[in-house]
């Protein structure tokens, strides 16, 4: 979930690249943690270089977004945020008789 602020750049650029930066990370699937952080680290880099004007070094998207992300390797859920944006994970069993 991409909670954008200032236009819809940064959040639309998270939708479509996040998860490409986590997977592709080395540390993916073996250490998912390191995994979600290298991936906000380089997606973040990315959106910065694609922002910024290459003559002048003027910004030209403002955007911003906070971003909640869940990643669920085998039988593990990992939930990462940055910015506000929270989760709270609830389980509902029904069993049949």
């Amino acid at each position: 979930m991409y909670d954008g602020h200032g236009g819809t750049g940064c959040a639309n650029f998270l939708k479509e690249r996040l998860h490409h930066f986590i997977i592709k990370e080395h540390s993916f699937p073996k250490n998912p943690e390191h995994a979600l952080r290298r991936g906000f680290e380089m997606a973040e880099k990315e959106f910065m270089e694609k922002c910024q004007s290459r003559t002048n070094k003027q910004i030209l998207d403002r955007s911003g977004s906070c971003a909640l992300v869940v990643l669920i390797v085998e039988n593990m859920c990992y939930v990462a945020n940055v910015g506000d944006s929270r989760a709270i994970l609830s389980m509902y069993l029904c069993f049949r008789v």
